[in-house]
Formats: C-alpha cells, sequence, structure tokens
C-alpha cells in the first residue's frame, strides 16, 4: 500500500511537471503587427509615409497576449534607420549611417493587449528602417519597412500621369 501510495505521488509529480513545461511553450503572443494604428486596428504597411502630425498619422506597434497576463511583461523595442552620419567603413561612398532609437514599457498584469505609438522626429530621414519588438525574452517584430515623402510621390506620379 505504501509502495501504490508513492508511486502515485511520483505520478503526480511527473504529472504536474509536464504540465508547468507545455504552458512556458505556449506562445505569450498570439498577434504582433506594426503600422499605421486607427481605432484599435493596426494597418501593416511595408511602406509608411512620413509624416510629423500625429493628428494625420499614429504609427506603432499592437500586441495580443494569449490570455490576460498574470504578471507584468517588460516590452521593448528598435527602430533602426539610416541617419545623417557617414558610415566609418562608408569610405568615400555616400550612403547614410545608421542609428537606432531604443525604448521600453511593461505591459501591466490583467491586460490582454499592449499597444506602443512610435513617433517620427523632424531629424529622421527618409529610406529603409527596421522595427524590432521584444515582449519578455522572445523578439515578436523584427521587419524592414519604407519611411517616404508623400508629396514628393503626389507630385512624380502626377508628373508620370502627364506624360
Amino acid at each position: 500500500m505504501r509502495r501504490l501510495a508513492s508511486h502515485l505521488r511520483l505520478l503526480g509529480a511527473v504529472l504536474l511537471l509536464g504540465a508547468c513545461r507545455s504552458r512556458e511553450s505556449e506562445p505569450l503572443v498570439t498577434c504582433a503587427e506594426f503600422g499605421v494604428l486607427f481605432g484599435g486596428q493596426v494597418q501593416t504597411l511595408d511602406q509608411i509615409p512620413f509624416e510629423l502630425d500625429r493628428a494625420r498619422q499614429t504609427v506603432g506597434f499592437r500586441l495580443e497576449f494569449t490570455s490576460v497576463l498574470g504578471s507584468s511583461l517588460p516590452i521593448a523595442w528598435e527602430l533602426d534607420m539610416p541617419c545623417r552620419a557617414r558610415r566609418p567603413d562608408a569610405g568615400t561612398s555616400a550612403r547614410p549611417g545608421r542609428a537606432v532609437r531604443r525604448g521600453s514599457a511593461e505591459a501591466k498584469i490583467g491586460r490582454r493587449n499592449f499597444e506602443q505609438v512610435l513617433v517620427f522626429e523632424p531629424s529622421d530621414m527618409l529610406g529603409t528602417w527596421n522595427i524590432r519588438v521584444r515582449a519578455g525574452p522572445v523578439w515578436v517584430i523584427d521587419r524592414p519597412f519604407l519611411v517616404y515623402d508623400a508629396e514628393a510621390r503626389r507630385q512624380a506620379n502626377r508628373a508620370d500621369a502627364g506624360m
């Protein structure tokens, strides 16, 4: 009888250990989107116009979690972008350098999602940028996007249509 009780306790411990491991392997973030934010939705774009007025356009990312957070979760992000400083290895090339803007926040206990607005600065350059977002230890977004001058593109399109 003692032996049976001992085996049952061991079996219970093994099952509990297996259950804990399976929960850890579940993804914490079910949806991670980057783009133009509007009304709780995200319009995912590969090309985003450079717009300083947040009333006209708000850029950012949104994370949706598998379940309500039982503990706070650190969120970190990086924007890799062109900058005016020349690359040290560029030699005589006119290629711009790169800069990284970093930020962090915390998704609070009891939340099912997290949203972060990212702001363009007047000194930011056009070109290919990259966004990386980490939720806890896992990178959930890592993708390039093009920042362009919308007015210059409209003028070029009008010129092409007129010819």
